[in-house]
This record gives structure tokens, C-alpha cells and sequence, in this order.
């Protein structure tokens, strides 16, 4: 029979399946590449990160491409963490000195001179300078003290003065040394804090809390500063885990694409994270889509030419898909067309008329282009798309449609430019 036909299709060609998968896996380390550029933006230049690989761009080459770029990226990412840990500890460091020299007798002395080169070498030198200068503070403080207890209009030197230490010296010292603990446990956690602004609010906060009065003030205080810091890490653990999820579509222009790899982030909770795992899940089935029906489209072309068929400019799409009407040299009078379903998962095959033609010649007609119709889904077979005829109609039983000649005219004339394209060709060469 080859009366009006349907075949279902689906790709299943091993190697169109690993060309898709290698163009994501192409994407994705490009996506990776994006984000390590921008993390060594943010990192000293003793820390930067060469980025440079030598794997082939074959299926093996970018697995292995995609694997040493995820952790390269990992590695930044740790490597910033350390950056921003020592920074605020020296930025705390820092605070902290100036408040406590202002009180000197002598705080010229004390001042912290930040390094003048950018490496985290220097500015964990620094740390261990602000951590001596912190102590030698203590000190002159205390010398400070005995300074005043003397009524004499003369200056005393206290460069040898010799204290001795008391019970009351020696608790106060614990107490700050414990409040030091705390906010040194915090200020490793606001380290992990990747958004700038939201990390430098938080070390604000948390400057001024080591001078409070009371121990209690002190400690509410620090439980609330905890709090926001926890906030903020599940915040941007749900954003991380969000911008992974849209690095699989950051190579797509489309406005869907744009839209949520914005909103992924501004998230704040892990229903967020679903929603939009979900849209990028819709947004790589349409592509998917896409790429088979571009496949068959393809398969179908080729099928249509190994056939002896011309079919004009191409397919051209319509509400329900597209189709093609193609036409063999020697016959004038009929032509298959041929339509793929948007989806690209059915392709539907008739006989149509290209003249005034009778039932019977119609009838004929079919019956004579039967071969050619169960070739289609037979060429479809052998390039990698399983196709199966589902439904089928016998010759005769459906009246065969005489298409617009206006149509047919148009796909002559761009045949009849083709072939004359093809002339001219050959004469050049």
C-alpha cells in the first residue's frame, strides 16, 4: 500500500548521541573557563590560575577537559577563600589597633603600614606584624597606665619600666583572648561570604564587638552576628548550587536562558534551587528536540536524494511543522510530500497531484510510488533514526491532492536556478 503514511521516528544514532553530548561538554567547560576568569579577577597575582590545557577536542579530550577544569575551578575557589580569610583577619587586626593606639601616649608608634606589593605572601607576613603590634599595644597600654598614676609635670620614660602581673591583669587578658577566639571563628566563616558587599557589611558589624562593656553585650551580640552569617551561607550555597544547575544553558542567547541564569542569582531558598533546576530541565528538552529534529531533517534530505527526488528550497515550515514536496525528473505529474511534526518524532508521507489528474491515474500513481515511500522510512533506518510505520492508508482510499501550482512553479524555478548554478560550475572549472 502506499496511500497516505505516518512513521514514527526517534534518533538513536550512537554517534549523533555523542556529537550532542560533546557539544554540551563543550559548552559546559566554556561556561567553567568564564568562571575561573572571573575568580582570578578577584585574586592576588601570586594566585592566579593558568588555564591552559593540552587535551584534544575529541569525545576523550573533553572529559578529560571537563574534569581538570572542574577543579581547577574548585582550586580558585579555595585559594580565594584563603585570600579573603587572611584579609579579614588583617582588616580586623587593623581596626582593632587603631582604636586602641588612639589612646597611647606615643601611637605614631604603633601604626600599621599596609604592605605595598599585593601577594598573599605579604599580607600573611602582615598578619603576623599585626598580631606583634596588637601585643606591643598591651603593653605600652599598661606602661601608659603606671604613667598616669604620677603627678609629675616632667614625662617619665617608661621604656624600662619592669610591671608586674596581677590577678585582675591576667583575667582581663583571658577575657579578651576568649572574645578573640569568637569573633576569629566568625571571621572565618564571613571569609567563605563570596559577594563582596555582603562580606565587607559583615566584618563592619563585627569590628567594633571585641570593645563592648559587658560580657553579655558581647555575647548577644556575637549569636546575632552568627545568625546572619548562617543566613548568608545557605544563601549562597542554594545561589551556588543554582549557577551550576544554569552553567548547562549559559551558552544559550535565548531570552528563557538569560532569564533564569538571572534569577538563579538573586535566589534565597532551596524551593528556588527547584524551580530552577526544573526550567533548566525544559530548556535542554527543547534543545534536545531541536537537535533530533534537526538530525532527521537532515537524514530525510539525504534520503530524499539518494531516492532520485528533488524537493525544491528545502523544507519549509509551517504551523504544524514542515514539510517538502519532492519530485522525481521523470514524472511531471505526482510527488511525495513529505512533513516532520515539530517535535520531530513523526514524518507523514502521501502522494500528491501536480496537474489535473483522475482517480485512476491518482490511484496508479500511488501504487507505482510505493517503494519509493517505504524507502524513505528505510533511508531514515539506515542513518541512525529508527523509524516504524504506524498508520497507513491503502491507495484509492484517500484522495490524493492537487497542490498549488504557484507552489510548484516557485520550487521549479529554484530547481531549474540550482541545475543552471551547477552548469556554470562545471564550465568554470
Amino acid at each position: 500500500m502506499s496511500g497516505p503514511k505516518c512513521n514514527e521516528v526517534r534518533v538513536i544514532s550512537e554517534e549523533e548521541r555523542r556529537r550532542q553530548e560533546d557539544e554540551r561538554r563543550r559548552h559546559k567547560c566554556e561556561s567553567i573557563v568564564n568562571d575561573i576568569q572571573e575568580l582570578n579577577k578577584k585574586l592576588f597575582k601570586d594566585l592566579k590560575l593558568d588555564i591552559k590545557d593540552s587535551f584534544s577536542n575529541n569525545h576523550d579530550g573533553l572529559i578529560k577537559r571537563e574534569n581538570y577544569l572542574t577543579s581547577l575551578r574548585g582550586k580558585a575557589k579555595n585559594l580565594l577563600k584563603k585570600q579573603n580569610e587572611t584579609l579579614t583577619r588583617c582588616d580586623m587586626l587593623v581596626e582593632q589597633i587603631n582604636i586602641k593606639r588612639a589612646n597611647l601616649t606615643r601611637p605614631d608608634d604603633f601604626e600599621p603600614i599596609k604592605p605595598k606589593t599585593t601577594t598573599l605572601s605579604d599580607y600573611e607576613k602582615w598578619e603576623k606584624e599585626l598580631n606583634e603590634i596588637m601585643t606591643n599595644i598591651e603593653v605600652q597600654s599598661e606602661k601608659d597606665a603606671v604613667l598616669l598614676k604620677h603627678t609629675t609635670k616632667k614625662r617619665l620614660d617608661t621604656t624600662n619600666v619592669k610591671l608586674t602581673n596581677n590577678k585582675v591583669e591576667q583575667l582581663r587578658e583571658e577575657r579578651l583572648n576568649r572574645r578573640r577566639l569568637k569573633l576569629d571563628k566568625i571571621a572565618s566563616k564571613i571569609c567563605i561570604i563570596e559577594d563582596d558587599k555582603i562580606r565587607e557589611s559583615l566584618v563592619v558589624e563585627a569590628r567594633p564587638l571585641l570593645d563592648l562593656e559587658e560580657d553579655q553585650d558581647f555575647d548577644d551580640a556575637i549569636i546575632e552576628l552568627n545568625t546572619k552569617v548562617r543566613d548568608e551561607e545557605k544563601i549562597q550555597d542554594f545561589r551556588n548550587q543554582a549557577s551550576e544547575i544554569v552553567g548547562q544553558i549559559s551558552y544559550m542567547n535565548t531570552k528563557a536562558s538569560i532569564d533564569v541564569q538571572n534569577r538563579a542569582k538573586t535566589i534565597t531558598t532551596y524551593n528556588e534551587v527547584q524551580e530552577i533546576k526544573d526550567i533548566v530541565d525544559d530548556i535542554l528538552n527543547k534543545e534536545k528536540i531541536k537537535q533530533d529534529r534537526k538530525y532527521v531533517s537532515k537524514a530525510l534530505g539525504e534520503t530524499l536524494k539518494e531516492l532520485g527526488y528533488d524537493y525544491g528550497e528545502g523544507f519549509e515550515k509551517t504551523e504544524f511543522g514542515s514539510f517538502a514536496v519532492a519530485q522525481k525528473a521523470d514524472n511531471d505529474k505526482h510527488a511525495i510530500r513529505v512533513q516532520l511534526n515539530n517535535e520531530g518524532t513523526e514524518v507523514f508521507t502521501r502522494i500528491v497531484s501536480l496537474t489535473e489528474t483522475t482517480p485512476e491515474q491518482d490511484k496508479l500513481a500511488e501504487e507505482k510510488m510505493c517503494n519509493d515511500c517505504h524507502g524513505i522510512r528505510k533511508g531514515l533506518n539506515k542513518r541512525g533514526c529508527e523509524a516504524k510505520l504506524t498508520r497507513e492508508v491503502a491507495p484509492g482510499e484517500s484522495k490524493v491532492e492537487n497542490i498549488d501550482k504557484a507552489r510548484i512553479k516557485k520550487a521549479r524555478r529554484a530547481r531549474q536556478r540550482r541545475q543552471a548554478t551547477n552548469v556554470s560550475r562545471r564550465r568554470t572549472l
